[in-house]
């Protein structure tokens, strides 16, 4: 616990009042062997497998330790520290996730340490089973953000890193925009703030098209950033 807050709080005192957003690990069956959690056999397809949010309702202590850390940053820090969950495939992960977040945050409150900011709740959008059912959960997150790596990865079926299918993923296919914009559509419809995040995001050619769109923030990778 310690030492993750060392380290956000080291990072977020860099952000001073701005918004400093904090993903819960996404650890997977690629990574999972590092962790002594309980036997676990290497998965053949970890990208769609037991990673994510996945992992973190399977082992809650883990959920509960980032959790933790996450609230004891933010009553440490000015920045408006924000917490993100990825992985989410439908409303039910939601649910839970939120249920621990407020759980976890009473309980810290009851030992005086309370954030300076509110903390608000967001999610990656990166399944395309809750990019299409958004309108289920969109009251329950404060923002949302598009992994469009993953997103393409799975709405193509297209393995990135398999060089037998490598060309095939393709960020320019119309499925893969056509969602993006449903996506976007269905944040602002609600007044939920929506970011995209990925290697799209740092795309000259594609950014022109997302910010048409209307997307409220790219998270752009620091070579590209000028250039974008």
């Amino acid at each position: 616990l310690e030492e993750q807050v060392s380290i956000y709080k080291k990072a977020a005192l860099r952000f001073d009042t701005r918004p400093f957003t904090i993903r819960l690990a996404d650890l997977g069956g690629d990574k999972i062997s590092q962790f002594k959690l309980a036997p676990h056999e290497q998965e053949s397809n970890p990208f769609m497998g037991c990673r994510g949010i996945r992992l973190f309702l399977k082992y809650p202590i883990l959920l509960k330790t980032q959790i933790q850390a996450i609230i004891k940053t933010a009553s440490l820090v000015p920045a408006k520290v924000k917490i993100m969950a990825p992985m989410i495939s439908n409303a039910e992960e939601v649910i839970e996730v939120k249920k621990v977040f407020e759980q976890t945050l009473k309980e810290m409150q009851a030992q005086n340490i309370c954030p300076q900011n509110k903390i608000d709740f967001g999610i990656m959008v990166e399944v395309p089973s809750i990019a299409l059912t958004l309108d289920s959960i969109i009251n329950k997150i404060d923002f949302a953000s598009i992994g469009t790596n993953d997103l393409i990865q799975y709405l193509i079926a297209v393995d990135r890193g398999n060089q037998d299918v490598a060309d095939l993923y393709d960020p320019y296919h119309p499925a893969v925009l056509r969602m993006i914009n449903s996506i976007i559509q269905a944040c602002h419809k609600k007044g939920v703030e929506i970011s995209v995040c990925g290697e799209m995001a740092s795309d000259p050619e594609l950014v022109p098209f997302l910010v048409g769109l209307g997307i409220d923030s790219l998270s752009i990778s620091v070579r590209m950033f000028l250039r974008i």
